[in-house]
């Protein structure tokens, strides 16, 4: 007759199938807190900066201080900076072929073009006109 599992033995595989699962399923990929360079620095034009232009020449979005701040969440290092017109910038990451993948990010806008703005997409690994 088979021995019955004992209980210690299912919490412990209970436990380590949650504590595997959570690991996996809560480790970001990218991340950006502005950290590498003393601040401020553009984005674009500082040695070893992940970050590429696109498109616009002008008003160059700067990594300055202070950064921002939400109830609950550990920052470190500075924010992105921009005006209402200008430079665009991508940072490209490893293509991620299974699963979801979620985005999330602080903003403080000052101001904005009565026109419309866009602080933030989703492009293809070559950045084009088409992005989510």
């Amino acid at each position: 007759m088979p021995q019955p599992i004992r209980p210690n033995w299912l919490i412990t595989l209970i436990l380590f199938a949650w504590a595997t699962t959570t690991a996996t399923a809560q480790t970001p990929f990218f991340t950006e807190d502005f950290t590498g360079t003393a601040l401020p620095y553009p984005l674009t034009a500082t040695a070893g900066s992940s970050w590429t232009a696109h498109s616009g020449t002008t008003n160059a979005i700067l990594a300055t201080s202070p950064g921002l701040s939400f109830s609950g969440l550990t920052t470190a290092g500075g924010s992105a900076t921009m005006t209402t017109t200008g430079e665009d910038v991508n940072r490209p990451f490893a293509p991620q072929t299974s699963g979801a993948v979620y985005a999330s990010f602080l903003v403080n806008v000052a101001t904005a073009q009565a026109t419309g703005d866009y602080v933030f997409h989703f492009g293809g690994n070559t950045i084009g006109s088409t992005f989510n």
